[in-house]
């Protein structure tokens, strides 16, 4: 018998949970295997997502209902069990009857001692009336208004304080619930092969009316709401666009790099920004692109190729320690940082469950490291770009003051409207570059500081 959604959704979320995959990664190679049709893969990629996204009230519905503390169930009984409730919570076109039947006939063809267990978990929960208000009735009893308002979110409650106290409770809220509603597709069009327009009509055809749209960020983005098979399409296939989240795509035009420059971007891989670059500067010039990551530097070469762009050398190397030549200086140098990643939940939502607060300190001690070492290679009147996908200021905002302290010969050099259209740069200006919370384009969260190093 062929795995269904279900089945296929457990064994991903159970690697998931094991600490053996990714979320985004073991869901594309599970559905790259399978035999499941349009509509169950999409099934199959909103449970997936959903469950993860929504682990900590749902682990507040099984702790309520269980005999067992939550953290001491088998790794398989505790996924399937949130995978259940995912639905009966969360899902209203889920028939109630038939997630608990195949949740039980799963126990007992994955964990047969388990399933008894399983049924008796659920069976009490539909007792105790509708599984939403149930769930609502436990979050109303917490005695913390962060922690309850972090459960109703499903982060972290060290994340829900540093959001309230960086944007406020209402902007925090509102950040958080964007990141938990499913993303759209967003392509990059390769402006060398390809124009936005004619893409947009042709997609509008093959998709229908109102399915695609230009991005209201990107002069190159188009954003795809429904289902697309990526591999199977032709103009991804033949290098006429990227897949891409529209905030990310505001990085090249503020890099600005022109034709015949040379070009440094030191943490590459997988290539998305490299790439965008490259298509930008109309592949005339000389991109180096360095990354420490062998495999994701092979994707950087593949997407490359794909998009027939010859002015990018990869190279596997640390940034941080590579020798500074003083002869052989950047016009420009981008720096990607490692960072948190709280900007991508709607990507990565296993990322809030991944992180701690310490991690917080120790990823921006490395961002400063690499903008500094970076800073070395721009030459004078050359630009430094640093960019990240995380919302919280001391991985953005104090990272740039801290650098611009140490290093007077640095001066920011704002967005203008030559760079990002004029009603969208003034929702995402701050004093420092650029902010886009998710929240403001139904976008990934984004934050991107160009400096000028002076001629003297």
């Amino acid at each position: 018998m062929k795995p269904t959604a279900r089945e296929i959704a457990l064994s991903v979320l159970t690697r998931v949970e094991e600490g053996q995959a990714y979320v985004n990664l073991a869901l594309q190679e599970a559905l790259g295997s399978s035999s499941l049709d349009v509509r169950d893969r999409n099934l199959c990629t909103e449970l997936v997502y959903g469950t993860v996204q929504r682990q900590r009230p749902l682990d507040l519905v099984i702790s309520a209902h269980s005999s067992q503390p939550v953290d001491k169930l088998q790794s398989i009984v505790r996924v399937l069990l949130r995978l259940t409730l995912y639905q009966l919570v969360y899902l209203e076109r889920v028939p109630a009857y038939a997630a608990v039947n195949e949740a039980v006939q799963l126990a007992k063809r994955k964990v047969p001692r388990a399933a008894g267990f399983v049924n008796a978990v659920l069976r009490a929960v539909m007792r105790a009336g509708s599984p939403s208000q149930v769930l609502q009735r436990l979050i109303d009893r917490m005695p913390s208004e962060v922690d309850r308002l972090a459960t109703q979110l499903s982060v972290p409650s060290w994340l829900m304080e540093k959001l309230i106290h960086q944007y406020g409770e209402e902007r925090a809220v509102a950040i958080l619930a964007a990141q938990n509603r499913r993303a759209p597709i967003s392509l990059r069009v390769n402006r060398r092969k390809s124009d936005r327009d004619a893409l947009v009509v042709e997609l509008t055809e093959q998709l229908g009316m109102g399915m695609v749209e230009p991005s209201v960020l990107s002069e190159s983005g188009i954003r795809i709401t429904g289902s697309l098979d990526i591999a199977e399409f032709n103009p991804f296939r033949e290098g006429k666009v990227s897949v891409q989240d529209e905030a990310a795509m505001l990085v090249a035009p503020l890099l600005n790099a022109q034709r015949g420059e040379r070009i440094l971007d030191v943490c590459a891989a997988p290539g998305g920004k490299t790439t965008h670059v490259a298509e930008w500067m109309d592949d005339a010039g000389q991109i180096d692109a360095w990354d420490v990551h062998l495999h994701k530097m092979i994707l950087l070469k593949s997407a490359a190729a794909r998009l027939g762009l010859e002015s990018i050398r990869p190279r596997l190397c640390d940034g941080r320690t590579e020798p500074v030549a003083d002869d052989f200086l950047y016009d420009a140098v981008l720096v990607d940082a490692p960072c948190t990643g709280f900007g991508v939940l709607r990507h990565r939502p296993d990322i809030r469950w991944r992180r701690k607060a310490s991690d917080v300190t120790a990823l921006s001690a490395l961002q400063r490291e690499l903008l500094v070492a970076s800073a070395k290679r721009v030459r004078k009147g050359g630009r430094l770009v640093y960019c990240t996908c995380t919302l919280l200021k001391e991985e953005n905002e104090q990272v740039i003051e801290n650098f611009l302290a140490s290093r007077p010969d640095f001066h920011l050099l704002p967005p203008t409207e030559s760079d990002i259209s004029a009603s969208v740069l003034s929702e995402i200006r701050v004093d420092t570059g650029v902010q886009v919370t998710p929240e403001m384009f139904s976008t990934d969260g984004f934050y991107i500081s160009r400096l000028q190093r002076s001629l003297s």
